[in-house]
């Protein structure tokens, strides 16, 4: 719970966590993922120019730059 940004007992409000979506999901949880994803499929690649036009697609097709 900690990775999502929300450690436990440590919420300071009365009322603890929120229980929607968009408080529990952050843009560090996703991306660990995504950075994950674009490593694997830039090994292979040699041409510089491809490798970073793929990168630049995925991170864009990625859920954190959709999500918002």
């Amino acid at each position: 719970m900690a990775r999502l940004g929300q450690p436990l007992y440590l919420h300071v409000a009365p009322d603890g966590y929120p229980e929607k979506q968009d408080d529990w999901v952050n843009s560090g949880a996703m991306t660990a993922n995504t950075e994950r994803v674009i490593r694997e499929q830039l090994q292979d690649l040699d041409d510089p120019v491809q490798a970073r036009a793929l990168a630049v697609g995925l991170a864009l097709g990625g859920p954190e730059f959709q999500s918002q």
